[in-house]
């Protein structure tokens, strides 16, 4: 009968490498949602600076849009 996987010191080496890998994981999504809400940031930011320096109605337009 194979004893590998019922070895005690086995099982929490598997545990950790399993959650180790699901943690850089999420680290990945997190970098990847923090790009995104930074892209949109400067989007609106450019948005609004447009609208406020030229009072142009187009850029008044696209703000709403962005939001």
């Amino acid at each position: 009968m194979p004893q590998g996987n019922n070895n005690p010191s086995y099982l929490p080496q598997v545990f950790l490498t399993n959650a180790y890998e699901q943690l850089n994981e999420f680290k990945k999504l997190s970098s990847n949602n923090i790009r995104t809400l930074m892209q949109d940031f400067y989007k609106i930011e450019k948005a609004f600076k447009c609208t406020l320096f030229t009072g142009n109605n187009n850029a008044c337009e696209g703000l709403v849009e962005l939001i």
